[in-house]
Protein backbone atom coordinates (compact mmCIF):
# COMPACT_ATOMS: atom_id res chain seq x y z
CA UNK A 1 0.00 0.00 0.00
CA UNK A 2 2.87 1.93 0.69
CA UNK A 3 4.53 2.20 -2.67
CA UNK A 4 0.86 2.81 -4.61
CA UNK A 5 0.85 6.17 -2.00
CA UNK A 6 4.14 6.87 -3.06
CA UNK A 7 3.18 6.93 -6.56
CA UNK A 8 -0.45 8.53 -6.48
CA UNK A 9 0.69 11.18 -3.92
CA UNK A 10 -0.63 14.49 -5.88
CA UNK A 11 3.34 16.07 -5.70
CA UNK A 12 4.45 12.81 -7.15
CA UNK A 13 1.91 12.92 -9.96
CA UNK A 14 2.76 16.65 -10.80
CA UNK A 15 6.00 15.66 -10.91
CA UNK A 16 5.97 12.88 -13.50
CA UNK A 17 3.44 14.89 -15.50
CA UNK A 18 6.14 17.73 -15.82
CA UNK A 19 8.91 14.98 -17.25
CA UNK A 20 6.57 13.38 -19.58
CA UNK A 21 5.51 16.98 -21.13
CA UNK A 22 9.43 17.31 -21.29
CA UNK A 23 9.57 14.22 -22.94
CA UNK A 24 7.29 14.66 -25.16
CA UNK A 25 8.71 17.76 -26.08
CA UNK A 26 11.81 16.80 -26.88
CA UNK A 27 10.85 13.79 -29.01
CA UNK A 28 7.94 15.42 -31.41
CA UNK A 29 9.91 13.90 -34.28
CA UNK A 30 9.17 10.15 -34.95
CA UNK A 31 12.81 9.85 -36.36
CA UNK A 32 14.87 11.05 -33.18
CA UNK A 33 16.92 8.25 -31.60
CA UNK A 34 16.87 9.02 -27.85
CA UNK A 35 20.01 8.41 -25.58
CA UNK A 36 18.54 8.17 -21.98
CA UNK A 37 20.53 8.49 -18.37
CA UNK A 38 19.48 8.16 -15.06
CA UNK A 39 20.64 9.31 -11.86
CA UNK A 40 20.77 11.72 -9.56
CA UNK A 41 22.45 15.09 -11.19
CA UNK A 42 25.62 14.95 -8.43
CA UNK A 43 29.63 14.82 -9.30
CA UNK A 44 30.08 11.08 -9.01
CA UNK A 45 28.06 10.45 -12.28
CA UNK A 46 29.61 13.01 -14.18
CA UNK A 47 26.79 14.28 -16.71
CA UNK A 48 28.92 16.59 -17.45
CA UNK A 49 30.72 14.29 -19.30
CA UNK A 50 28.06 12.27 -21.04
CA UNK A 51 26.45 16.01 -22.00
CA UNK A 52 29.88 16.79 -23.83
CA UNK A 53 29.77 13.31 -25.60
CA UNK A 54 26.71 14.04 -27.17
CA UNK A 55 27.33 17.15 -28.39
CA UNK A 56 29.62 15.60 -30.62
CA UNK A 57 27.12 13.16 -31.74
CA UNK A 58 24.89 15.60 -32.05
CA UNK A 59 26.63 17.45 -34.34
CA UNK A 60 27.34 14.43 -36.91
CA UNK A 61 23.39 13.39 -35.91
CA UNK A 62 21.11 16.19 -35.23
CA UNK A 63 18.17 13.79 -35.00
CA UNK A 64 19.71 12.30 -31.98
CA UNK A 65 18.07 13.57 -28.30
CA UNK A 66 19.26 12.90 -24.39
CA UNK A 67 17.18 12.51 -22.00
CA UNK A 68 18.79 12.74 -18.60
CA UNK A 69 16.22 11.62 -15.25
CA UNK A 70 16.93 12.74 -12.03
CA UNK A 71 17.35 15.78 -10.35
CA UNK A 72 20.19 17.33 -7.46
CA UNK A 73 22.19 19.77 -6.76
CA UNK A 74 24.11 20.07 -10.51
CA UNK A 75 21.03 20.87 -12.13
CA UNK A 76 21.75 24.86 -12.94
CA UNK A 77 25.43 24.06 -13.51
CA UNK A 78 24.34 21.72 -16.39
CA UNK A 79 21.48 23.58 -17.95
CA UNK A 80 24.14 25.82 -18.43
CA UNK A 81 26.68 23.84 -19.99
CA UNK A 82 23.43 22.48 -22.34
CA UNK A 83 23.06 26.04 -23.27
CA UNK A 84 26.83 26.95 -23.62
CA UNK A 85 26.80 23.68 -26.43
CA UNK A 86 24.00 25.29 -28.01
CA UNK A 87 21.73 22.10 -26.91
CA UNK A 88 18.88 23.52 -25.41
CA UNK A 89 16.21 21.62 -28.56
CA UNK A 90 18.70 18.15 -28.05
CA UNK A 91 19.53 17.71 -24.42
CA UNK A 92 16.42 17.11 -21.50
CA UNK A 93 16.74 17.70 -17.49
CA UNK A 94 13.77 16.13 -16.44
CA UNK A 95 14.46 16.43 -12.93
CA UNK A 96 13.21 13.85 -10.07
CA UNK A 97 11.20 11.46 -11.34
CA UNK A 98 9.04 8.76 -9.33
CA UNK A 99 9.30 6.10 -12.23
CA UNK A 100 11.37 6.55 -15.16
CA UNK A 101 10.55 3.26 -16.94
CA UNK A 102 8.20 4.93 -18.77
CA UNK A 103 10.44 7.17 -20.66
CA UNK A 104 13.38 4.40 -20.33
CA UNK A 105 10.71 1.92 -22.49
CA UNK A 106 10.58 4.63 -25.20
CA UNK A 107 14.18 5.51 -25.03
CA UNK A 108 16.11 3.56 -27.36
CA UNK A 109 19.83 3.43 -25.63
CA UNK A 110 20.76 3.75 -22.26
CA UNK A 111 24.08 5.17 -21.33
CA UNK A 112 25.70 5.92 -17.89
CA UNK A 113 28.96 8.25 -17.73
CA UNK A 114 29.93 7.60 -14.15
CA UNK A 115 32.93 7.76 -12.51
CA UNK A 116 32.28 5.16 -9.77
CA UNK A 117 29.53 3.54 -8.58
CA UNK A 118 27.95 0.74 -5.79
CA UNK A 119 26.19 -1.73 -7.67
CA UNK A 120 24.69 0.11 -10.83
CA UNK A 121 21.21 -0.85 -9.98
CA UNK A 122 20.05 1.19 -13.06
CA UNK A 123 22.19 -0.83 -16.02
CA UNK A 124 20.12 -4.04 -14.40
CA UNK A 125 16.83 -1.74 -15.04
CA UNK A 126 18.02 -0.87 -18.41
CA UNK A 127 18.74 -4.38 -19.12
CA UNK A 128 15.29 -5.37 -17.95
CA UNK A 129 13.63 -3.78 -20.11
CA UNK A 130 15.71 -4.37 -23.25
CA UNK A 131 17.82 -1.12 -23.62
CA UNK A 132 20.96 -1.27 -24.99
CA UNK A 133 23.67 -0.61 -22.73
CA UNK A 134 26.55 2.16 -23.31
CA UNK A 135 28.53 2.54 -19.61
CA UNK A 136 31.79 3.72 -18.73
CA UNK A 137 34.55 1.42 -17.19
CA UNK A 138 34.09 1.51 -13.22
CA UNK A 139 35.17 -0.48 -10.94
CA UNK A 140 31.66 -2.63 -9.93
CA UNK A 141 30.83 -2.55 -14.03
CA UNK A 142 31.75 -6.79 -14.88
CA UNK A 143 28.51 -8.44 -13.07
CA UNK A 144 26.15 -5.76 -14.85
CA UNK A 145 27.72 -5.94 -18.24
CA UNK A 146 28.72 -8.62 -19.65
CA UNK A 147 29.57 -9.88 -22.49
CA UNK A 148 27.29 -9.41 -25.50
CA UNK A 149 25.29 -6.91 -23.05
CA UNK A 150 26.36 -3.91 -23.84
CA UNK A 151 29.64 -1.83 -24.38
CA UNK A 152 31.98 -0.37 -21.62
CA UNK A 153 33.83 2.48 -22.96
CA UNK A 154 36.80 4.38 -21.18
CA UNK A 155 35.87 7.32 -18.71
CA UNK A 156 36.79 10.03 -21.38
CA UNK A 157 34.48 12.18 -23.23
CA UNK A 158 35.72 10.57 -26.57
CA UNK A 159 35.23 7.46 -25.18
CA UNK A 160 31.48 7.88 -24.37
CA UNK A 161 31.10 9.75 -27.75
CA UNK A 162 32.60 6.85 -29.55
CA UNK A 163 30.02 3.93 -27.47
CA UNK A 164 27.18 6.31 -28.35
CA UNK A 165 28.45 6.25 -32.50
CA UNK A 166 28.81 2.43 -32.15
CA UNK A 167 25.40 2.36 -31.04
CA UNK A 168 24.07 4.40 -34.25
CA UNK A 169 26.07 2.29 -36.57
CA UNK A 170 24.21 -0.56 -34.85
CA UNK A 171 27.54 -2.04 -32.82
CA UNK A 172 25.89 -1.69 -29.36
CA UNK A 173 24.69 -5.70 -28.27
CA UNK A 174 22.27 -5.58 -26.18
CA UNK A 175 21.43 -9.15 -23.98
CA UNK A 176 17.81 -8.74 -22.14
CA UNK A 177 18.09 -9.43 -18.43
CA UNK A 178 15.67 -12.17 -16.73
CA UNK A 179 15.33 -10.65 -13.10
CA UNK A 180 13.67 -13.72 -11.78
CA UNK A 181 16.71 -16.11 -12.97
CA UNK A 182 18.87 -13.00 -12.04
CA UNK A 183 17.89 -12.67 -8.59
CA UNK A 184 17.28 -16.74 -8.18
CA UNK A 185 21.27 -17.11 -9.81
CA UNK A 186 22.49 -14.06 -7.15
CA UNK A 187 20.71 -16.64 -4.29
CA UNK A 188 22.90 -19.83 -5.64
CA UNK A 189 26.13 -17.88 -5.35
CA UNK A 190 25.14 -16.37 -1.77
CA UNK A 191 23.73 -19.77 -0.99
CA UNK A 192 27.27 -21.64 -2.06
CA UNK A 193 29.47 -18.60 -0.82
CA UNK A 194 28.24 -19.61 3.02
CA UNK A 195 28.67 -23.16 2.63
CA UNK A 196 32.10 -22.67 2.01
CA UNK A 197 32.49 -20.51 4.41
CA UNK A 198 31.04 -23.33 6.79
CA UNK A 199 33.15 -25.63 5.37
CA UNK A 200 36.41 -24.22 6.49
CA UNK A 201 38.00 -26.29 9.43
CA UNK A 202 38.10 -24.08 12.70
CA UNK A 203 41.76 -24.09 13.73
CA UNK A 204 42.86 -22.87 17.53
CA UNK A 205 45.73 -20.46 17.90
Amino acid sequence: MNALLRYFRPEAVIRETRSRLKFSSATLDSRSRIFVSVGRLSPEKNHARLIRAFAQVHEQHPDTRLMILGGGKLEQELNELIASLGLESAVTLTGHVDNPFAIMAQSHCFVLSSDYEGQPMVILEARTLGLPVITTAFTSVGDSVPEGAGLVVPQTVKGVAQGMLAFLDGKVPSLPLDPVEYNAEAMRQFDAAIHHSAAKPVTSG
